[in-house]
């Protein structure tokens, strides 16, 4: 999430915050269950990460051409 965050931020043109939390951490902030969840997807590999594309040979963009092509296609509002 602070990878995400960082992208954002420097598209938007805003800093934006995603700290870092344990699971125990994110419950106590309101969030139960996030924590988690985000623990199993790190432990237990997805369909939908990027090397399983790579290796199907499937064209991929990256975080931040996808964040600034969203920008550009809803316009700037700040």
């Amino acid at each position: 999430m602070t990878d995400i965050a960082a992208v954002l931020s420097q598209t938007l043109g805003t800093e934006l915050a995603a700290p870092a939390m344990t699971a125990d951490e994110a419950t106590a902030a309101g969030m139960p269950g996030m924590g988690f969840a985000q623990a199993r997807i790190n432990e237990e590999p997805q369909h939908a990460r990027p090397e399983f594309a790579r290796d199907l040979r499937l064209p991929l963009t990256t975080f931040e051409t996808w964040a600034q092509d969203h920008l550009d296609h809803l316009g700037d509002t700040r």
